[in-house]
């Protein structure tokens, strides 16, 4: 890695990425999130004009899956080192220019607006046949989301509604007894 490149094993490299070509794909992925390894391997192999290969995908993935462990590794370094560790770190000082508070400044109506996207973005990574287009890794160290064990304790909680308004069922067009009004139900 001293030299600029990334293998996916230490001991015996065949095929090594440079640090600049993984920083790219990491980058097109934030913008991204669907941007697929084997549509930026096909990239490579067009740009460098070498024919394709599965196997060079995987080793992309692979390697790239390994320098996001690097990033992840020396990201929570770095918050543990300025104190931002903590588990309602992020909650408390999610923007640092929304909650810098200046001494003596009179109080704001609404303090933080927040928006919703109605879990749109989510359901954009729908499947499709047996491949998923999302990021499917689970990232337990992550400060954004909840653990799905903590989430999981209180499923019980949460008491289905019934839905509002009438039921309309039909068994037939054009039958009297099949067409259900207001006033039945």
């Amino acid at each position: 890695m001293r030299y600029g490149y990334l293998a996916k094993t230490s001991s015996r490299p065949t095929v090594a990425i440079s640090l600049k070509t993984l920083e790219l794909l990491y980058r097109l992925r934030q913008r991204k999130a669907s941007y697929s390894v084997e549509a930026f391997a096909k990239v490579l192999c067009d740009y460098y004009q070498i024919p394709y290969r599965r196997h060079l995908q995987e080793v992309l993935g692979d390697t790239f899956e390994l320098y996001l462990c690097i990033i992840r590794h020396v990201d929570k370094s770095v918050h543990t080192t300025l104190g931002w560790d903590g588990p309602d770190w992020r909650p408390k000082n999610a923007c640092r220019a929304c909650c810098y508070v200046l001494n003596d400044e009179p109080p704001l109506t609404f303090s933080r607006l927040y928006a919703m996207d109605g879990n749109n973005s989510l359901k954009r990574m729908a499947m499709t046949s047996n491949c998923t287009a999302a990021d499917t890794r689970v990232l337990d160290d992550s400060t954004y989301f909840l653990p799905r064990q903590f989430v999981d304790q209180y499923a019980k909680e949460v008491q289905g509604r019934e839905a509002k308004g009438p039921a309309v069922h039909r068994r037939g067009i054009g039958h009297e007894e099949d067409s259900v009004s207001r006033s039945d139900c």
